[in-house]
């Protein structure tokens, strides 16, 4: 789509109908639930427990939460879970449907045949060349 028109339009639909923001839900929903997000949330538990155990007895609580986002800012605890989310992100199991989504709103837009029926002409093309070979 070379057409900066048609590609606003694809974003514009993509957006009234909501698909960017069902996309996002799905995707965070899928980290939340997910064994990544477990992860985090153990090694958070973990580095607060010990960071915790660790202190002088006698910190205050304002005291106690800088050690622990010291500690979390030291182990780069924040930078990791943007660099899992950005894999996550990656994954092909989470663009594959919102890239289908934009190739049927690009085909739509452009005036091109679905998918499906594209396929099918192309097959019944390739039937018409074969029988103009012969």
């Amino acid at each position: 789509m070379q057409n900066t028109d048609e590609v606003k339009q694809v974003i514009e639909t993509l957006k009234r109908n909501g698909d960017f923001d069902s996309f996002r839900k799905e995707i965070f929903d899928s980290f939340m639930n997910g064994e990544l997000m477990k992860n985090i949330l153990s090694e958070c538990d973990d580095l607060v427990c010990e960071t915790i155990q660790t202190a002088p007895l006698d910190l205050d609580a304002a005291q106690m939460r800088k050690r622990v986002k010291d500690k979390l800012d030291r182990e780069q605890f924040t930078n990791r879970i943007a660099d899992d989310i950005g894999r996550l992100l990656h994954q092909p199991a989470s663009t594959s449907a919102m890239e289908a989504r934009i190739e049927e709103l690009s085909r739509d837009v452009l005036g091109m045949p679905k998918k499906e029926e594209s396929t099918n002409m192309e097959v019944i093309d390739m039937g018409v060349q074969l029988i103009f070979i012969r």
